[in-house]
């Protein structure tokens, strides 16, 4: 089959690219591709809407769901929808374009509760299903990485504007003063993109060592390469996270993980194992950040270690939805 994949591909996001990637490797014997506009798409079988947060309801996104493919038997498959904003302000006439969209395609699989039931109280379709985010499913590289004989806190930012600057550099001051090695992992794979961090990553380490002359600490060079930057996820002692996807690979690999986020899917992720604690709104006081950062060292590695089975469980479920959805599909369209 020739399957068309709709989503934020191309701009080296991690999340989204990990998606394209499993994709691939669950379909392994047909040809998985991104939408482009110079896709001859009369020679396209299915359509795969899938990547991340892209169901946005306050704003209806054609980029996603482009109109040329609107006629093609379509799944959208491990989406998010959106919570920054809260319901009330969502404009009736984006959420019906969404609604109209969903509708017609075969099938709305999404990765937590929360878009389950908005999804069904927004009537997109009539039969929503709840799945494990798709990187749950991805076959690991598991390249051999050690950065340091030295515990090692990687850290994974991103570079909106309230990103909190100057919290992070005296935490990570702080914790190089401990015998830490500090890895600042870029996550963005695609330096062209307007919200890359290796910017950011540049800024953290030039102001940590002006703060510290003798600070461990490394940019971790991904290349561009997905695996690569997996690995250097999945090789660090301890993450801290200000995004879903890091957190996911680093607790696959048992590893403790502090997510500063305000998003309702990084609350719904780290619920499902029990590690609610392990998240805190960024914009807090510096106080509060490092007491998240003090618990994370603490007791991080135990709360992980007892999680671990549910952790294989969602790996397990996981691979079967993929399964199951790939088995959908091929029923469908090669019947």
């Amino acid at each position: 089959m020739n399957i068309g994949v709709s989503g934020y591909y191309g701009f080296g996001n991690f999340g989204d690219e990990l998606f394209l990637r499993t994709l691939k490797q669950t379909f392994a014997e047909d040809c998985i591709f991104p939408f482009s506009s110079f896709l001859d798409i009369s020679k396209v079988d299915a359509v795969i809407i899938g990547g991340g947060d892209l169901i946005t309801p306050y704003h209806y996104n054609n980029f996603y769901f482009p109109q040329a493919l609107s006629s093609y038997p379509t799944w959208v498959y491990g989406v998010g929808i959106v919570d920054f904003y809260p319901e009330e302000t969502w404009p009736e006439e984006e959420v019906n374009q969404y609604r109209d969209r969903l509708q017609i395609t075969q099938g709305l699989f999404v990765r937590d509760e929360w878009s389950a039931e908005i999804a069904l109280k927004k009537q997109f379709h009539t039969t929503v299903k709840v799945v494990p985010d798709i990187a749950f499913g991805y076959k690991e590289p598991n390249y051999p990485i050690r950065f340091s004989n030295k515990p090692v806190i990687g850290v994974c930012t991103f570079s909106y504007e309230d990103f909190p600057f100057e919290n992070v550099v005296k935490i990570l001051t702080e914790l190089s003063t401990r015998n830490y090695h500090i890895v600042l992992i870029p996550v963005i794979l695609n330096s062209k993109n307007p919200y890359s961090d290796s910017g950011i990553c540049l800024r953290l380490m030039e102001q940590i060592k002006a703060a510290n002359p003798g600070v461990a600490i490394t940019i971790a060079d991904c290349n561009h390469d997905l695996d690569m930057t997996y690995s250097y996820i999945q090789s660090v002692d301890y993450l801290i996270t200000f995004k879903l996807h890091p957190a996911i690979v680093a607790l696959r690999k048992g590893i403790p993980v502090l997510c500063l986020s305000k998003l309702g899917k990084v609350k719904s992720m780290l619920g499902s194992f029990n590690l609610q604690q392990y998240m805190v709104d960024y914009e807090e006081p510096l106080q509060r950040l490092m007491s998240k950062v003090e618990l994370l060292l603490s007791a991080g590695k135990k709360d992980v270690s007892t999680i671990l089975p549910l952790i294989r469980l969602k790996e397990k479920i996981g691979d079967a939805e993929l399964n199951s959805f790939k088995k959908m599909i091929r029923h469908q369209i090669l019947r």
